[in-house]
């Protein structure tokens, strides 16, 4: 389950601050190689060397192209395979962005509408007594719909669809009146991704492939299915007080649309550096997306439409996501004011917080250094 990133919203904004007193002068991009390689290499490698982590790859995209992207450690210990730049990583929660464009794309088509009842596109969704939910208030948290129940976070069951995997959640109780407060909950997106299959008349990933992996050459992405081998993909560790072990193979069929994609971090620079761009929604659409709920609920995150947005006094709007699962640790930023975006991805659960310190650093060091 998501953990509140208080300490990443205060951190990022000391972090922006500094640079941009530091260096105030226009960003320049090299057209060849960024003249920093080894500093970084050296910065993101020593997590590894430290044996804090074991396997990482990240990359940073500055005006539409990938200034510096590396993989670091074990995908695979047991056969010593390391980690390379188009390694494949679970990405957790960092696919609930993709979902959130991929409904602003069917809102867009008129298709969906944010403010209407989930009932008008999954009918034999239960109405609760605590009333309609809305598909903004699912993208934003806010259906009140629960999150995890013990074990719910380590799943094995198959799923065939996302409407079935509804059945697990759908006739629970609600946690608070839809609306009104803020609730993290992947199963909010499980609903989303019912409601894209029922909508599109396709599967949650084909309907991803046709309408946004595939169009901007997100050619590593999919879905994760159970028990199949994947070339070049990264092993599942978890940290412990002793060191790494092998993590549980979950079954992520349950939550696809939350927390079941795969990616490289070069398939997601192409997804931020499309987000940036407007190419796979308007920049109105984009805009929306962005825009936190006003709520009088103050331990609240301010979460937009599928995004953790901090606004910064010098660098506006900044987007983000995390994500935590068996075997994955992520963090995923765009910086629009500055066109440029941040991905690290690491194979190995209680990882977190090291991860992002990389992103941290990464950020701070090409916002300094450019």
């Amino acid at each position: 389950m998501f953990k509140p990133l208080y300490l990443y919203k205060s951190v990022l904004a000391l972090i922006f601050v500094i640079v941009l007193f530091v260096r105030c002068d226009a960003i320049q991009v090299p057209d060849i190689e960024y003249q920093y390689n080894n500093k970084i290499d050296s910065l993101v490698g020593s997590f590894v060397e430290s044996s804090r982590l074991v396997g990482v790859s990240a990359g940073v995209l500055k005006d539409g192209k990938i200034i510096w992207q590396k993989g670091f450690g074990f995908r695979d210990v047991d056969i010593n395979a390391l980690v390379d730049s188009s390694t494949v990583f679970r990405l957790a929660s960092v696919t609930k962005p993709m979902t959130a464009v991929a409904i602003m794309q069917l809102v867009e088509q008129g298709k969906l509408q944010l403010d209407v009842s989930i009932q008008n596109y999954l009918p034999d969704f239960p109405v609760h007594p605590e009333g309609e939910i809305t598909i903004r208030q699912l993208l934003n948290h806010t259906s009140g719909i629960k999150g995890y129940r013990i074990f719910e976070n380590r799943p094995t069951k198959a799923y065939k669809n996302l409407n079935e995997a509804t059945q697990l959640f759908r006739s629970r109780g609600l946690k608070s009146v839809p609306g009104a407060e803020y609730h993290y909950s992947t199963y909010n997106y499980v609903v989303l991704g019912a409601i894209i299959e029922k909508v599109s008349g396709l599967s949650y990933n084909n309907y991803m492939q046709k309408t946004i992996w595939k169009p901007i050459k997100m050619l590593s992405t999919s879905t994760e299915i159970f028990d199949k081998d994947y070339p070049n993909k990264a092993k599942l560790y978890k940290k412990t007080g002793r060191g790494f072990r092998r993590d549980k193979q979950t079954n992520l069929s349950v939550k696809y649309p939350g927390g079941g994609v795969q990616s490289t971090t070069g398939d997601m620079l192409r997804f931020a550096n499309a987000v940036l761009n407007n190419n796979l929604i308007s920049s109105m659409a984009k805009k929306q997306m962005f825009e936190v709920p006003d709520l009088e609920q103050e331990d609240r995150m301010p979460y937009a439409l599928g995004w953790l947005i901090d606004d910064n006094q010098f660098l506006g709007t900044i987007p983000y996501h995390d994500g935590h699962q068996s075997g994955a640790s992520t963090m995923f930023t765009i910086i629009p004011s500055r066109n440029m975006a941040v991905v690290v991805l690491a194979n190995s659960s209680n990882s977190e917080n090291l991860v992002k310190q990389i992103a941290f650093k990464l950020t701070t060091l090409f916002l300094e250094e450019s």
